[in-house]
């Protein structure tokens, strides 16, 4: 994660987190320190099929949890061992996809082989049960390979479809990927091209690093300038020239951009705040040194990451590009300071949200005014106490236009004192306020 920026990324799909990564991101965005978009997918169970209970129910589909960081959906593993080895029976399967629709979720599957495919657009077709996938925007990742029938059955239904285009090239060492091949089919693998001409909705993302492979950790497969010379070119690990079936088969710039930008950016339900430049949405963007619509090939790889900005923020400037980054120091290993605008009552406001602790509703009334902050706290205990568990005032300071600090001076209903301090970050559109302490975990409220 900390190549996204300097690489060109302003934000990322995280397909398979579990319980202790979730926690490491919340640690990390209430700390300030996760400098670019998180959009988290829950692992249901492991690579392997391993169930890991239900402990993603904690957190709501769609939730923000802090500034950067949001709950996508939840990801089931299908198959394993290259697709070869289905871990659900097809009822099961079914069933379980329902019900989390029915939960509200957006459910991501890994389906590699053409029978996993099968599995994964029976269990569609049925949770969806004629609905439209544009309110749920489940999606297959990798796909790698699919019959004409399956093609047709993901445009029908709506299906968005995650593909890794380098993917061919940057394996075409591996035996694995040809006796994948020869078991699905030559005309079935990695038709992505077919895929467009069927109607398919596809995104693309970077190749996970490669065991073994240090090649596999450079700018020329995993940002999004080697993301598209791959595509296109089909150029493998050291150089390897790709046979010809491969470069049948490949992507051009102009597919495979909309895949990284505008077409993610609807994955997650964000396509309204991101994914192109608009008015109104976030200000999330690159400055590249060249037009990748606009040279060659091998040009891709001399394209250079010149700023990285997250709503509005410059978060990566890159050394000599001062122009690009006015006022701010270009020293790439921590997060970048900004010139700020005046500070504005953004802080004032009542907000309201659960401690996922002890399920207690937190209500937080708060006035700026200039740089000084004043407020009220008050905590329903979680056992339905009355009066409050905890209630009273306290006082702080705005240290930006999204950071504050408080001090709260506090009773409880039996009398006992405390005094809770806590940082304070707002989200770009101020629709989130979140709490974060030594002791406990980050508490979001939500603006009344």
């Amino acid at each position: 994660m900390t190549e996204a920026l300097p690489y060109g990324w302003a934000g990322i799909d995280e397909l398979a987190v579990d319980q202790s990564q979730l926690h490491e991101l919340i640690d990390l965005d209430a700390q300030g320190q996760l400098r670019f978009r998180v959009n988290a997918y829950l692992m249901v169970n492991t690579f392997e099929g391993n169930p890991l209970g239900d402990w993603f129910r904690a957190y709501p589909p769609g939730r923000q949890i802090g500034p950067h960081l949001r709950i996508a959906g939840v990801k089931v593993f299908i198959d394993y061992d290259s697709g070869r080895r289905l871990l659900f029976q097809q009822d099961e399967l079914n069933e379980l996809m329902r019900q989390l629709q029915s939960e509200g979720w957006t459910i991501s599957v890994k389906a590699i082989s053409t029978q996993s495919h099968e599995l994964a657009l029976n269990a569609f077709e049925y949770a969806l049960n004629g609905e439209s996938n544009d309110l749920h925007r489940h999606r297959i990742e990798h796909s790698i390979a699919a019959s004409d029938e399956q093609v047709a059955r993901m445009a029908r239904l709506g299906i968005v479809v995650c593909i890794q285009p380098s993917l061919p090239g940057v394996t075409s060492f591996d035996p694995d990927t040809y006796r994948m091949r020869d078991e699905n089919g030559a005309d079935n693998v990695w038709r992505w091209s077919d895929y467009l001409k069927a109607g398919v909705f596809m995104i693309a993302s970077p190749l996970n690093p490669y065991p073994d492979v240090e090649e596999h950790f450079s700018p020329s497969h995993t940002s999004p300038m080697g993301l598209l010379y791959r595509s296109v070119t089909k150029i493998g690990v050291g150089g390897q020239q790709p046979p010809e079936w491969m470069l049948e088969k490949a992507l051009s710039v102009e597919q495979v951009l909309p895949m990284l930008t505008i077409n993610g950016a609807y994955a997650t339900f964000d396509d309204d705040v991101r994914g192109s430049l608009s008015p109104g949405k976030y200000a999330d963007l690159v400055i590249l040194s060249g037009n990748p619509l606009d040279t060659t090939v091998e040009g891709l790889l001399e394209i250079q990451t010149m700023m990285t900005m997250v709503g509005g923020r410059v978060e990566y400037c890159a050394v000599g590009q001062e122009a690009f980054c006015p006022g701010i120091q270009v020293a790439t290993g921590g997060p970048s300071p900004v010139t700020e605008s005046p500070l504005s009552a953004l802080f004032t406001g009542t907000w309201q949200g659960t401690d996922p602790f002890d399920g207690s509703t937190i209500t937080l009334s708060l006035e700026q005014s200039e740089t000084d902050l004043v407020g009220t706290y008050n905590d329903t205990y979680s056992l339905g106490v009355e009066p409050p568990g905890y209630e009273g005032s306290g006082a702080g300071t705005v240290l930006s236009i999204a950071t504050a600090e408080m001090t709260f001076e506090l009773v409880r209903w039996d009398g006992k004192a405390a005094q809770a301090q806590y940082a304070l970050t707002l989200s770009e559109k101020n629709s989130t306020l979140t709490l974060c302490c030594d002791v406990g975990r980050p508490i979001v409220l939500l603006r009344q």
